[in-house]
């Protein structure tokens, strides 16, 4: 990023509602002038009203991450598309701001960002969506030198999030993953033979087809194509059965993990090929990481990673990576990891803080998923008595109105038929 010379800045002092009320105070600070974003960010520990920018706090990943930031001190900035987003409720949102979503239009999505990290930063801006790193940090993208990318340079990103490279990535470190049939658009794909279960992925994520959706047949396949646009990027995958399992870590900059968490589904929704509605923490499986870290080291990449693997008689699966923030923040930090905290300390180059024991076997359930699930497919879970232990997927005991306002949306969604994220 280009930083222009020092120049004399006026910033109002910003309080935690949306819009300012009465007259507010005005602070002169030294605009940097740091040649690397690794300055930068150190920088805003000493000039900036926030410290990071949280966006889409619509999104449960992205509440959870703002609240592991607020738990260890990080002013953070929250940044919604409506002023009911949870986010900005939450109690942990130092400032608050509302702005274009990142899905109807990313050019003025990306000069809001710019915008709040010129007034209130340098800001560390940390994604939850897909379509938020390629409007901040994506090949094309345009912002102030003031936003703070979280994780490696741009080649580095975009060979994890391609799909269709991970078969490359996960051969290279001793790692397997579903055998790739066929790449194209649905034209070229339309006429692949279906002999076996199939699944169909985006080659990347910020694409029409949200997720994965798994085929048994060619008019299957036939009429899931013919609802996406021509020129669309996909992929087909053999499809592997097995437990769906959740590797988090935190690599610093020299390649070290800093933070780690596991966790094994044992119920996902939708069955095929959904998210996470039960689930429990496991021991980190230190094989398994070293591999991984291995296979982060040589796409030159650094910054918090999700990894999803399907687990197997004869080992595990890597189906996707994630560099961003992801739906198990919240049973990470009940067991002691605070990811969010540790990405954040990686990135301003601080020590990572210290973190209590690691807890296994703690159960995590998503409510409205297991209703759905028992709605639609198998009433009998709606008689099962849940832990009374297990981790919610939206609430905090210490930020309930945020957590409500998440669980009114993920109702509100349900019940149009929309998928909740």
């Amino acid at each position: 990023m280009v930083v222009p010379p020092p120049v004399q800045t006026s910033l109002r002092r910003a309080g935690p509602s949306l819009r300012p009320r009465g007259r507010s105070r005005s602070v002169t600070i030294q605009a940097p002038a740091a040649p690397s974003a690794a300055s930068a960010a150190q920088l805003q520990l000493r000039t900036g009203l926030a410290d990071a920018l949280v966006p889409d706090v619509e999104l449960r990943g992205a509440v959870a991450g703002l609240r592991g930031l607020g738990r260890e001190g990080v002013r953070v900035a929250a940044l919604a598309g409506n002023r009911w987003a949870a986010g900005l409720w939450s109690r942990y949102a130092s400032l608050r701001a509302l702005g274009p979503a990142v899905r109807k239009d990313r050019v003025p999505f990306a000069g809001r960002v710019s915008e709040l990290a010129d007034r209130w930063g340098p800001l560390v801006v940390y994604p939850s969506r897909e379509e938020t790193i390629d409007a901040l940090f994506g090949p094309q993208a345009k912002v102030s030198a003031r936003v703070i990318r979280p994780f490696a340079g741009p080649d580095s990103l975009a060979l994890l999030r391609d799909k269709r490279a991970i078969g490359d990535l996960a051969d290279a470190v001793g790692l397997r993953s579903p055998r790739l049939l066929a790449a194209g658009g649905p034209a070229s794909l339309a006429a692949t033979p279906v002999r076996q279960r199939l699944v169909v992925k985006p080659a990347y994520g910020g694409l029409s087809l949200a997720s994965a959706q798994v085929v048994d047949t060619e008019a299957e396949l036939a009429r899931l194509l013919a609802c996406l646009p021509p020129e669309e990027p996909l992929m087909l995958q053999e499809h592997v059965s097995g437990a769906l399992l959740s590797l988090a870590l935190v690599i610093d900059r020299d390649g070290a993990v800093v933070a780690r968490f596991m966790e094994r589904a044992t119920h996902i929704w939708p069955v095929d090929a959904g998210s996470v509605r039960r689930s429990c923490s496991v021991a980190p499986d230190d094989r398994l990481i070293r591999r991984v870290a291995r296979l982060l080291a040589s796409a030159g990449y650094w910054g918090l990673v999700q990894l999803d693997f399907i687990e197997t008689h004869s080992g595990p699966f890597l189906l996707d990576i994630n560099p961003r923030y992801y739906l198990g923040l919240p049973l990470a930090l009940a067991c002691g990891v605070n990811l969010a905290a540790a990405w954040h300390a990686v990135v301003i180059g601080q020590p990572v803080p210290r973190t209590g024991p690691y807890r296994t076997g703690v159960p995590y359930r998503w409510l409205l998923a297991d209703v759905l699930a028992g709605l639609r497919a198998s009433p009998g879970e709606l008689l099962r008595r849940p832990s009374p232990k297990a981790v919610g997927a939206m609430w905090l005991r210490d930020d309930p109105v945020s957590g409500g306002l998440l669980a009114g949306r993920a109702i509100t969604h349900a019940l149009v038929g929309r998928r909740v994220a």
